[in-house]
């Protein structure tokens, strides 16, 4: 099993966040590598912004983990979908990684609510994202939609005009710029319509 700190110097452009100005409670989480971790940094991004993690204390637009896991924030918009995991990280379009209960990775589709078991420890998904980091987190597609676009700050994520869940495209000409907590409750309701929807029913775009 890949130790995290070299797993973390494996992401291409890996940079922490600046450390906090104060001392902050570490909420204990399944996964005690973690928690190591977080306690001497402030989170981190890497691939240009494609790949975020939580910081303790928000910084330059990024969520304080404690916040982005509230329900408030935006977990309750997806009802009986809301994900039971401890989130520490997501990509910029939304897509989210926690912990499940043994301190293992899953993932987070955001726009349909599903949970994804990962079966991998920490180190090995960030390894993972490293050896694939268009397959793991969309580094390319986030590049692209970067130049076509414009850059993203810390508290946006590229928006799909038309989810891909409804038959939207993943491209950038379906993506829009769109506020992290806005967009996450937008799949929220989304997500709460697929569930409610019969197998079979076809989806209009709202554009």
């Amino acid at each position: 099993m890949m130790k995290l700190t070299a797993a973390l110097r494996m992401l291409d452009s890996f940079r922490p966040l600046p450390p906090t100005s104060k001392r902050q409670e570490i909420r204990a989480t399944a996964n005690r590598e973690y928690d190591d971790w977080l306690s001497h940094n402030n989170g981190a991004v890497a691939y240009g912004g494609a790949l975020r993690i939580f910081p303790l204390q928000e910084c330059a637009g990024l969520a304080d983990v404690q916040t982005w896991n509230a329900r408030e924030t935006w977990k309750g918009a997806y009802g009986s979908a809301a994900p039971d995991l401890y989130l520490f990280a997501e990509d910029a379009f939304g897509v989210q990684f926690g912990f499940e209960a043994d301190g293992s990775v899953a993932r987070f589709w955001n726009e349909t609510g599903d949970v994804e078991a990962l079966d991998l420890g920490l180190g090995e998904f960030f390894e993972a994202i490293s050896l694939d980091p268009e397959g793991t987190i969309s580094a390319e597609t986030y590049r692209a939609a970067d130049r076509q676009i414009g850059p993203l700050t810390l508290r946006e994520h590229f928006a799909m005009r038309v989810e891909t869940a409804v038959g939207g495209k993943f491209n950038c000409d379906n993506m829009i710029r769109m506020d992290s907590i806005e967009h996450m409750r937008a799949c929220g309701s989304v997500a709460q319509q697929i569930r409610r929807t019969p197998i079979g029913t076809s989806f209009k775009p709202r554009m």
